[in-house]
């Protein structure tokens, strides 16, 4: 197992940073990815996608995908989220 690299710097001046997580999930498999990221007025818009184990994969672990990103804008607040999730069957290798 290789050691975990330490996390990329962000400079919060000039980065928001972002959280996506779909929580718990009873199997592997899931993945989940932030795509694209946007300022709309007052609205801050995420857009990603959630990949799912296709079949009857099962293993008896659970896990809780997660995302994080740092979207080049400065500090800003926001009035609203919106979340454009899209549900996709997970890649097969």
């Amino acid at each position: 197992m290789r050691p975990v690299p330490p996390p990329p710097l962000v400079d919060l001046a000039h980065e928001t940073v972002i959280l996506l997580s779909v929580g718990t999930r009873a199997v592997l498999g899931y993945d989940v990815t932030i795509e694209d990221v946007t300022v709309r007025e007052m609205t801050l818009v995420v857009t990603g996608v959630e990949r799912r184990p296709v079949g009857g994969v099962t293993l008896d672990v659970a896990c809780s995908p997660v995302h994080i990103v740092a979207a080049r804008f400065g500090p800003q607040t926001f009035e609203d989220m919106l979340l454009n999730l899209r549900i996709k069957p997970a890649e097969t290798t």
